[in-house]
């Protein structure tokens, strides 16, 4: 069965035995169809841990994220291929996929920004002399540096998910997955 034709299944897999969001799963199917049209019409047997090595070197000079998306997708792909069609030679592959894989998830040109002390009290005196919007935006920025809630986060939070008595909220994240914070 060359892959193109496993493209229904994995969509399924992705819907029902993942907890992927829509637009992350048609992220992967669309990596995957690009995948697919590097390694032609291929079937899962002779996909080879070279060819893998081969996409990858093919895919490198590409912004890191985006990388990083291909390499996800097609790890996606592997799961399913591995978990449901029990194929011997997906183990294999996977662990060429591995070999890809760049130390650390971020980019390294792009570190992430952390504020000082200073410019969060800065932030927290401009918004408290508003005197409409000043208590809400003080709270947002607590939020936001007390918990590390992603900005999504705090703009879906919904009322009856916050515990003031125990100061903790469910908060449903990436992914649609929920966590207290």
């Amino acid at each position: 069965m060359i892959l193109q034709e496993l493209m229904s299944g994995f969509e399924t897999y992705m819907a029902t035995s993942t907890r992927l969001s829509a637009r992350t799963r048609e992220s992967y199917r669309r990596e995957l169809l690009g995948f697919m049209t590097y390694v032609g019409e291929i079937t899962l047997a002779d996909l080879s841990p070279q060819v893998i090595l081969d996409w990858h070197q093919s895919v490198s000079g590409l912004a890191f994220a985006t990388v990083n998306l291909k390499r996800a997708a097609l790890n996606c792909f592997l799961n399913y291929a591995g978990d449901f069609l029990e194929d011997p030679n997906v183990e294999r592959i996977a662990r060429a996929l591995r070999k890809t894989a760049v130390a650390g998830s971020r980019d390294p040109k792009r570190p992430g920004y952390v504020l000082r002390e200073r410019d969060v009290m800065l932030m927290l005196a401009r918004a408290r002399i508003r005197p409409l919007t000043g208590a809400r935006d003080a709270a947002i920025i607590s939020l936001l540096q007390d918990t590390a809630m992603r900005r999504a986060e705090v703009a879906n939070l919904q009322l009856d998910r916050v515990d003031l008595e125990d100061r903790t909220a469910m908060v449903r994240g990436k992914g649609d997955k929920e966590r207290m914070v």
